[in-house]
């Protein structure tokens, strides 16, 4: 990183809180931000498409009253 950024002043570290991490991806998420957005490879839209189609929830269906 020296050689991209020679002034310290330029460089910042931040820290994320583990139990704000997953707001903090619901916000890029929502800004169009992804894996594959940042890292354009096949396991990155693998990734990808694993979450965009991931069932949060399900109930199985109701069967019929006769």
């Amino acid at each position: 990183m020296p050689e991209l950024l020679p002034d310290p002043e330029h460089l910042v570290r931040y820290r994320i809180p583990a139990e704000r991490k997953g707001e903090l991806k619901a916000a890029l998420r929502a800004l169009g931000v992804s894996r594959r957005t940042m890292f354009q490879d096949l396991e990155s839209l693998s990734h990808t498409l694993i979450e965009r189609n991931r069932i949060v929830a399900y109930n199985p269906p109701v069967p019929p009253k006769f």
